[in-house]
């Protein structure tokens, strides 16, 4: 890109460095869903060096053959893995298990006293006001919140039976 000779060779860069900026400048950096406003430009980034390494090796057919083979390698890696592993290793990290506490029969949480839940991944109360369709007016009155933390945020420390901690 930057041998190129037209005038918009550093745009792509320069959008880049912009779009992970509010990702930087947030409480949870490095965030992914902050950054993905960059994602375009790093696949285009990445099309220009693929292109470049293409015109490279075009001149051997075995050197083609060997890179679209690699390739091929490490993408059935990474499928096989998002396939099999990820969902294990980050079942926690997308709240897992929250909805299955709330909509499962066999919880009995109609006839069940008070109800403690770990706050550790989440914030497990917006489960619960989803999953059981809780009044909204209901929760207003009810909800109990903790002290404010450093960033200025509270959380739900209980609402009606259920208490949310670690």
């Amino acid at each position: 890109m930057i041998r190129s000779k037209s005038k918009y060779k550093l745009l792509p860069i320069i959008l880049l460095i912009l779009g992970l900026i509010p990702a930087a400048i947030t409480k949870e950096s490095p965030h992914a869903l902050r950054a993905i406003s960059a994602v375009p430009f790093i696949s285009i980034i990445s099309a220009i060096g693929a292109t470049a390494l293409g015109v490279w090796i075009k001149k051997t057919r075995i050197i083609n053959t060997v890179t679209v083979l690699i390739l091929l390698a490490f993408f059935t890696n990474y499928f096989l893995n998002f396939l099999n592993i990820y969902p294990a290793q980050s079942a926690e990290d997308w709240q897992y298990g929250y909805k299955k506490i709330f909509t499962d029969p066999k919880l009995q949480l109609e006839t069940t006293g008070r109800i403690l839940i770990s706050d550790k991944y989440a914030q497990p109360y917006i489960f619960a006001l989803f999953y059981l369709k809780y009044d909204p007016e209901k929760f207003r009155e009810e909800a109990v919140r903790n002290s404010v933390d450093k960033w200025g945020f509270s959380t739900v420390k209980s609402f009606g039976k259920f208490e949310f901690g670690e």
